[in-house]
């Protein structure tokens, strides 16, 4: 018995409607007029079946400030709006809200993976794995201060510790992940690499 069996629905590369049968995760067949038996069965007339996206770029705990200062240039936009906020605002329970929103959104539109850098990214890891999709979370690394290290030295030491506390889980995976070359030193930089090389994960 198969546990989903979608019909009619179109395959880009097949060019015209087909049936899938799915059974433990996998598609197990492909083909017009599948008759099996399933215990889920989705009509698909009209519909396109294709990969789930992967969002390789997010801040995903933003989504509580979306929109906040969208006309003003990059630097200001960070300097006037988005840091001020965060100095305020940020906390692990302000994280965990934004990735409720964020990931459901994500969900909602067919993305089951998602690259994230933000603080507090054990607030969404949480989330994450409750919802079920893959996540790639790097602990992010300044040379200013904020509510989650003081120095680069301390950035360095917690994304230490936050990669070694999540090595190895099943959906999510810890990643070292400097802001940019605006907000951290060539020092910082290779202190990052570094670290993302001795722990073998990714940058």
């Amino acid at each position: 018995m198969l546990d989903l069996l979608i019909k009619s629905t179109l395959i880009p590369e097949r060019g015209k409607p087909a049936d899938v049968g799915i059974k433990d995760g996998m598609i197990v067949k492909i083909g017009e007029g599948l008759e099996e038996e399933a215990r889920h069965t989705i009509r698909a007339e009209g519909k396109v079946l294709f990969p789930s996206f992967a969002n390789m770029h997010t801040h995903i705990s933003m989504s509580l400030l979306r929109g906040l200062g969208a006309d003003l240039p990059l630097m200001d936009w960070l300097q006037r709006v988005i840091w001020v906020l965060e100095g305020e605002f940020v906390s692990p329970e302000f994280v965990r809200d934004g990735a409720l929103i964020g990931i459901a959104e994500a969900i909602s539109s067919g993305t089951t993976l998602f690259m994230d850098m933000y603080f507090f990214e054990e607030s969404v890891a949480e989330v994450a794995q409750r919802a079920g999709i893959r996540a790639g979370l790097g602990f992010g690394i300044l040379d200013f201060p904020t509510k989650v290290a003081r120095t680069p030295e301390e950035y360095l030491r917690r994304a230490k510790d936050f990669v070694r506390e999540f090595k190895g889980r099943e959906l999510v995976f810890p990643t070292i992940c400097p802001h940019a070359v605006y907000t951290c030193s060539p020092d910082t930089l290779r202190k990052s690499l570094e670290l993302a090389l001795e722990e073998g994960v990714y940058i």
